[in-house]
């Protein structure tokens, strides 16, 4: 290790100016990469989806990167409905989930053997939905865009072109219609569930009028034998039900945008001072791979020398 060391230094003091002289290179062609390259600005997206999965995800992301490559980019501008001004500042487009695939496997390995305990039903499933992960079909979309101002009218393209995907399309508006019609049969039965505690409760109160004087007893025949706590219990599930599907209208968790897109002026890419840095490393480690090609050269030298003497 020592004797390491000792041959790096020797060999940077006996190629110092050649080591300087491919800084300097490194160094100049740097500035003129960073000055003659457009600054790189990045944004993300979260979305979520009860159909989401990493090859639709993969697929259609690879379509805008390679609609990217297209030099007029009208492709692009099409397929997401921008210009193609905007388009033509679009550079790229990367995905990962929000969940990694270990942490999935983890929580289904888990589930599993918690089913194969013997626990009763409803302990298991309560365990099972403490456990379970949040947000587990969502998917973080990057884009990476010469202009940062642009990057605020691309939300809602990126968006549309998720939810507009003929897969989950389909799935979204049969959820809706499936929604729209249970709420519609809920509100029926709810108002029926109205008249009914309306019509028990006059009932009562014409009953407990007809009661001696007196008494606090309340004799119900049997024509009126339904228990209302029945009825009250069943009109608390109608009325839950009801506005558990109201709020899965309003929220649309089976698509639904978590975190939009923030725009942000500084740049992911190398400024000038970094890219200057960047190629005096570059220089120096060319300068290096030189020297020891030159010291392999040597040596070769120096053994057919020897054979041949």
């Amino acid at each position: 290790m020592i004797g390491l060391i000792v041959g790096l230094r020797r060999s940077t003091i006996k190629n110092k100016y050649l080591l300087l002289v491919l800084s300097i290179i490194g160094a100049g062609l740097g500035f003129l990469i960073n000055n003659n390259s457009k600054p790189i600005y990045s944004s993300s997206l979260l979305l979520s989806s009860d159909y989401f999965n990493g090859r639709i995800i993969d697929n259609a992301i690879e379509k805008l990167n390679l609609l990217c490559k297209e030099e007029d980019r009208l492709g692009l501008a099409r397929e997401l409905g921008l210009s193609q001004e905007v388009a033509l500042n679009i550079k790229e487009f990367t995905a990962v989930p929000f969940i990694s695939e270990d942490d999935r496997v983890e929580i289904e390995v888990l589930k599993q053997k918690l089913q194969e305990m013997d626990l009763e039903e409803i302990e298991i499933n309560k365990i099972i939905s403490r456990i379970d992960i949040e947000n587990k079909n969502a998917f973080q979309i990057n884009v990476n865009v010469t202009k940062s101002e642009i990057i605020e009218g691309i939300e809602t393209a990126l968006v549309n072109y998720f939810r507009d995907n003929k897969y989950i399309k389909n799935r979204i508006i049969s959820r809706e219609n499936y929604l729209k019609e249970r709420l519609v049969k809920l509100e029926k039965e709810n108002l029926k569930m109205d008249s009914l505690k309306t019509a028990m409760i006059e009932v009562y109160e014409s009953i407990a009028k007809k009661r001696p004087a007196g008494s606090d007893n309340l004799y119900i025949g049997e024509q009126y034998s339904t228990d209302p706590i029945t009825v009250f219990t069943e009109d608390l599930r109608i009325n839950g039900e009801l506005l558990n599907v109201k709020q899965q209208l309003y929220l649309q968790k089976d698509f639904e945008v978590i975190d939009g897109l923030t725009v942000y002026r500084k740049p992911v890419s190398a400024g000038p001072i970094k890219s200057v840095a960047y190629g005096i490393l570059f220089g120096i480690g060319v300068g290096y791979l030189i020297i020891m090609l030159l010291s392999i050269n040597r040596y070769l030298i120096k053994v057919e020398s020897e054979m041949a003497g």
